[in-house]
């Protein structure tokens, strides 16, 4: 046996050891449940999304998005795209009339 397992200072360390242990495993623990809850979350989020929506409502919600990026990040709002009706009309028109439309952002 050692001094230190021995002596106040011996206990005060083990302590030390056993309490940072313990929050690593925690922190741990929290790390994996967090993260599956959240893919979960993501998961049940795009079914409900898929179980609740039409084709064309998924369609003009990609649309929308794509649009958003090419005239928000790259700066192409004046590019010309065709976009599909609901009744399968195609309709010519420019990123920048479906990024910021007023039925979409109603």
């Amino acid at each position: 046996m050692s001094f230190l397992q021995e002596s106040l200072l011996g206990d005060i360390t083990r302590g030390g050891q056993l309490l940072l242990h313990f929050l690593r495993m925690i922190g741990q623990v929290i790390r994996k449940f967090g993260g599956a809850g959240l893919a979960g979350s993501v998961f049940f989020g795009l079914f409900l999304f898929l179980q609740f929506t039409t084709e064309h409502d998924r369609y003009v919600t990609a649309r929308y998005y794509v649009a958003s990026l090419q005239a928000g990040l790259f700066g192409r709002s004046d590019r010309p795209t065709v976009f599909r009706t609901a009744d399968g009309r195609l309709v010519a028109t420019t990123v920048n009339h479906i990024a910021t439309a007023e039925p979409l952002h109603a």
